[in-house]
């Protein structure tokens, strides 16, 4: 997951037109540590709150961000503690082979996002 993020962080930094000091510094992270998530293996994926700062410098939404980081977003975290049964159905879905950044999606298009 982690290197399918670097890529991504990579991708939207360049996007921006941004180095990745510049990201770094406006997403109040060191460069090294940006540069680590670009490039290293799972053990580098940023907390939530770093990555809701990393998506505001990169003008992306937060949930998309936190979906390319492997977090399950907020919002479906606390629906699925509303209704325990969806963890459940959650479950089955991954297994079937649908990524979180799908379930995201899906549960954003209805009344939930």
């Amino acid at each position: 997951m982690a290197t399918e993020f670097g890529v991504w962080l990579r991708e939207q930094r360049m996007k921006c037109g941004l180095s990745s000091r510049e990201l770094a510094r406006q997403a109040g992270v060191s460069a090294t540590y940006v540069s680590r998530l670009e490039t290293l293996n799972e053990k580098c994926v940023p907390s939530a709150p770093t990555m809701k700062r990393l998506a505001a410098a990169l003008n992306v939404d937060e949930q998309t961000g936190l979906a390319a980081a492997g977090r399950v977003p907020v919002d479906i975290v606390n629906w699925l503690l509303e209704a325990p049964e969806s963890w459940t159905r959650l479950q089955r879905i991954i297994d079937q082979g649908v990524s979180i950044d799908d379930v995201v999606r899906v549960y954003q298009s209805t009344s939930h996002g």
